[in-house]
């Protein structure tokens, strides 16, 4: 694309001429902006309360010593402190954090709830013991007071 007035069109931005290593002059020109597709991607298509985690490749090694290479596909883990607004805590008493999740249920819907919950639990089970089990007893209560749907 050539520039003219050395100014580019809407979408495009101006990338400086240079001198590659072997000598060969490459000219200035316009080239497409990628900024808002990167914030686009970066983004992704996560419901709220959650956010994007992007996928990657992970090498397994075999046994018989050949290696495979598996694609991991992105996906969308919990947000952070998604609860906290209704008052949730796992330190506060058993009566706080039921009248916070009857409010947060009313909210997010009792199935939605029980699996974060669930997933906080087990994801806290070895660096946090007592706060995963803390959220496990709420999850077990949500199961039994409330219609899981």
């Amino acid at each position: 694309m050539q520039l003219k007035n050395n100014k580019c069109r809407p979408g495009y931005t101006r990338r400086k001429g240079y001198v590659r290593k072997d000598g060969i002059r490459v000219k200035g020109a316009c080239v497409k902006s990628t900024a808002k597709t990167q914030r686009a991607k970066k983004k992704g298509n996560c419901p709220t309360g959650k956010i994007m985690r992007h996928g990657y490749v992970r090498v397994i090694n075999k046994k018989n010593g050949t290696r495979k290479l598996v694609r991991v596909k992105g996906s969308c883990p919990l947000k952070k402190g998604e609860l906290s607004r209704f008052g949730y805590s796992y330190k506060n008493p058993e009566q706080v954090r039921r009248r916070a999740l009857a409010v947060a249920i009313r909210e997010l819907g009792s199935l939605n709830l029980y699996r974060k919950l669930d997933a906080v639990a087990k994801l806290t089970t070895l660096t946090s013991p007592k706060a995963s089990q803390t959220f496990a007893s709420d999850r077990d209560w949500i199961r039994t007071h409330y219609v899981l749907s």
